[in-house]
């Protein structure tokens, strides 16, 4: 019975409610609005799933002998008496399904709509030289223009050979002098030989001739080398492309001046190509190196199949992705530069399927079994729940993620969860209102 001192009080728009309950027991009710009964005889209106215990008519009919608000209280409880005639009617099976929130799970970086990530990238070469001068000069003449195939062996650009020509023809005179010099030492070391055998020259004299005729050698050994060297230069002059392909950057023209080791020409090998591409933090945790990946491009609508050959162990320090790079099976309508969009097919250990694959679902969705260690409510084909414990990853907002636990195309519920009980039927909410 409701007692005459009872008090109406409005908390929100959402939540109308008597004083305070601790106990709520009774019928189910599927509707979203419902008035509901305390162990003290209180009602009070609440959102959510209730439950409750009492006749409408009855209720009904107190209510209108007993109850008193004020103002607009008055239009709040004729409110809850509408809204109680659609929740706590008597024809309402009491195994009806509950209405929930849910979500179907789907890996995190995924679009929502498959099983795997898609991200885009560019088409870049394998294999790519930076093609440099070993020696300085300035160019006079350039071969090869960007877009131009090549072969290896190739002259790409020319520097001016005569500064190298006259060090060598410089060096080509060193070594004739140190070959006349180790010439005369050794014809003196041959002569005065015997006379120092006979006691006639001393031996001091024999070791000093000895040692110019090593020193000879040596110098001539040097200035060999040299010349040697001043060869490679004039050789060098001619920059040649140490493997065949396709140029696809030229940073010189004719008249400029090179240092060694500055990069006039990037050939890059059209057969052997790759897409690379970075990826967030959320999906390289599930892949692997020699995992499956799939590589579309804007000028053909068929599939590239590939496999990641490489992950970079770092993120890159300012925008704390990693890079990513998917050799091609085959080159299909792929060609350098092009924009590429990767869809990677994230790996599994074996006899897991879940393993290392990662969700995304509000905070809302977990609750705690027994244990008091999260868990999820799991939505079977036939509206049953069955509570899975699960394990956390990292928390975003109002967003976290799980790493075990549950799998892809798994339904669960993503709110009200404390307010579920093992073996109760649920019905995913469409989004639509009652």
């Amino acid at each position: 019975m409701l007692q005459e001192n009872l008090r109406c009080s409005i908390k929100d728009g959402n939540h109308t409610r008597f004083p305070a309950a601790t106990q709520w027991f009774g019928l189910e009710c599927s509707s979203f609005w419902c008035i509901r009964q305390n162990s003290n005889g209180l009602y009070g209106i609440d959102s959510g799933l209730l439950k409750m215990q009492f006749h409408f008519k009855a209720l009904q009919r107190t209510v209108k002998n007993r109850v008193r608000c004020s103002g607009g209280q008055v239009g709040a409880l004729a409110t809850a008496l509408l809204l109680l005639a659609g929740c706590g009617s008597d024809s309402q099976p009491e195994d009806a399904p509950v209405l929930v929130r849910s979500m179907v799970l789907s890996p995190a970086g995924s679009d929502g709509a498959g099983t795997r990530a898609n991200y885009a990238g560019t088409i870049s070469s394998r294999i790519t030289s930076e093609i440099a001068f070993r020696v300085p000069g300035r160019v006079i003449a350039r071969n090869f223009d960007v877009g131009d195939r090549l072969a290896a062996g190739s002259i790409l650009a020319r520097l001016d050979p005569a500064p190298f020509r006259n060090n060598a023809q410089s060096a080509d005179a060193a070594v004739a002098a140190a070959s006349a010099e180790l010439a005369q030492a050794e014809s003196d070391v041959a002569r005065n030989a015997p006379l120092a055998a006979d006691r006639i020259v001393a031996a001091a004299e024999m070791e000093r001739l000895i040692t110019q005729r090593d020193a000879a050698a040596a110098r001539l050994r040097d200035a060999r080398a040299r010349l040697a060297a001043t060869r490679d230069d004039v050789r060098y002059t001619e920059l040649r492309a140490p493997i065949a392909g396709v140029v696809t950057a030229v940073t010189g023209e004719v008249g400029q001046y090179f240092i060694p080791g500055q990069t006039m020409f990037t050939i890059a090998q059209p057969a052997a190509l790759e897409a690379v591409v970075d990826v967030p933090e959320s999906i390289v945790g599930s892949l692997r190196q020699g995992g499956s990946a799939t590589v579309t491009v804007a000028s053909s609508e068929t599939p590239i199949s590939g496999r990641i050959r490489e992950i970079a162990p770092a993120a890159d320090p300012a925008s704390r992705t990693y890079r990513v790079k998917v050799e091609l099976n085959s080159p299909g309508q792929a060609r350098i530069g092009m924009t590429a969009r990767v869809a990677f097919e994230p790996s599994k250990a074996a006899g897991d399927e879940s393993a290392n694959i990662k969700f995304v679902v509000p905070r809302a969705a977990i609750t705690n079994d027994a244990r008091q260690q999260p868990a999820v409510w799991v939505i079977d084909s036939k509206g049953g729940v069955l509570l899975r414990p699960v394990t956390l990853g990292d928390f975003a907002g109002t967003n976290v993620t799980i790493v075990r636990g549950v799998k892809a195309g798994e339904r669960i519920v993503t709110a009200g969860a404390h307010r579920i009980d093992a073996g109760q039927r649920v019905r995913p909410w469409s989004g639509e209102m009652p």
